[in-house]
């Protein structure tokens, strides 16, 4: 098997795994938060995130077959117009490849930096500064090595793809891919960091400190493909074999961001059992009935000082979720309620009173000069009416027009 169709094969199963972890990602959220419209910021990242690995996984095949302006002036100059039309959209894609792999893997970052900021929201006071220094470190370096790729290393930008090439690190990307390696794998090693202190304060089982020690674990993987990819890339300059390592850092990098989210569809796929607290959430309902919500405990949920970071994890979505229902579920019963309360105090009223209010629904008097015929109190009531929902009013009159009804039967 040739080299394209090795690496063609290997790219493509790559990915497919990629994307079904995405896809237990978002069944196991739809599982926990109970829509689709629960969604949260990182999760969307995902998304993006598989967007950009589809591009690599497109771009490495393309520059595989292609090549690219990396030769020597002799071999460009002995390039056929067709070679030079290959070799030239073979550098658009090395150029696309190392957009798409940047963008990917700062991406993954970002989703793992929201997950650790709902872990320590409220609890772990330093680990939430720690999370907001690595975002802000994150944040700036994807952005210093965006504008340095883009604008400094090789200017103007279009000397990138220029056959035969006149600058030489517009080739051999050298300066970029040492600079964002350094970048890359500092900001790894600062997120792995992250939630070794949580865990340190636990007292997990071993079976459970293997799964989350396996977790962390793909995370040095995820730095020794970034190692290896520029050392293939560095020692074999005329090879490709580096191509291998793009498409495996960012698939790590993938199944590393959605794991942890996961363990509902593992629970399933597996055969785990789990227990269930008797702690419940109640939420009111628009029919004014209560609904309950009973929270489960996972695999990686007791331990002998209280939850794990992953029941914390639990009862930070729980807790959006039941902000968003409440303030979805607030006017539409208050508004219930007044009607109700409308309704009993109509009742409660004489028959005069509703034909009162029902004439001045009709034809409603000027303020301070009620009808000769109504009392003080009865036109205080009109008022009332007059000054409330029309929905009120309108309920008033359907009540006293059964009133009537009734008496004339």
């Amino acid at each position: 098997m040739d080299f394209n169709t090795s690496l063609l094969i290997e790219s493509w199963a790559l990915y497919a795994a990629g994307v079904l972890i995405v896809a237990a990602r978002f069944i196991s959220r739809r599982i926990k938060l109970g829509k689709w419209r629960h969604l949260m910021l990182d999760d969307y990242l995902m998304l993006f995130a598989l967007v950009n690995f589809t591009g690599v996984v497109i771009s490495i095949n393309e520059v595989a077959k292609n090549g690219s302006n990396y030769m020597s002036e002799e071999a460009a100059a002995a390039l056929t117009p067709e070679g030079v039309h290959n070799a030239i959209y073979g550098s658009v894609m090395t150029f696309v490849l190392e957009i798409f792999t940047i963008t990917g893997t700062w991406t993954i970052k970002a989703c793992l930096l929201i997950l650790y900021a709902r872990l320590t929201r409220g609890t772990l006071a330093q680990q939430n500064l720690m999370v907001k220094i690595a975002a802000v470190y994150c944040g700036l370096t994807y952005v210093v090595v965006i504008i340095l790729f883009l604008f400094f290393w090789c200017h103007p930008i279009y000397e990138y793809w220029a056959v035969p090439v006149r600058i030489e690190q517009c080739a051999t990307y050298y300066n970029h891919m040492i600079f964002a390696t350094a970048c890359n794998i500092s900001s790894d090693l600062l997120l792995l960091v992250i939630p070794v202190p949580i865990i340190l304060k636990t007292r997990l089982p071993r079976k459970r400190k293997i799964i989350l020690i396996f977790i962390l674990g793909l995370g040095i993987f995820n730095v020794l493909a970034a190692i290896l990819n520029r050392y293939y890339n560095f020692s074999n300059p005329n090879s490709y074999v580096f191509l291998y390592w793009y498409v495996a850092e960012v698939g790590i990098a993938v199944l590393v961001g959605n794991l942890p989210l996961c363990w509902p569809v593992l629970r399933i796929i597996c055969g785990f059992t789990e227990q269930t607290q008797t702690p419940q959430y109640h939420g009111q309902t628009i029919s004014g009935s209560s609904r309950k919500y009973r929270k489960s405990k996972n695999i990686l949920s007791t331990t002998a000082l209280g939850p794990t970071m992953w029941d914390q994890l639990d009862d930070q979505d729980e807790a959006s979720v039941k902000h968003k229902m409440s303030h979805e579920l607030d006017e539409p019963s208050s508004q219930g309620s007044q009607i109700e309360l409308t309704m009993q105090r109509d009742q409660r009223n004489t028959h005069p009173q509703h034909q009162a209010a029902a004439s001045a629904f009709q034809e409603p008097p000027t303020w301070g000069q009620p009808a000769p015929d109504l009392s003080e109190r009865q036109a205080r009531d009109t008022r009332s009416c007059m000054a409330g929902d029309k929905i009120m009013v309108v309920t008033t009159v359907d009540i006293s027009s059964t009133h009537n009804l009734r008496r004339e039967d």
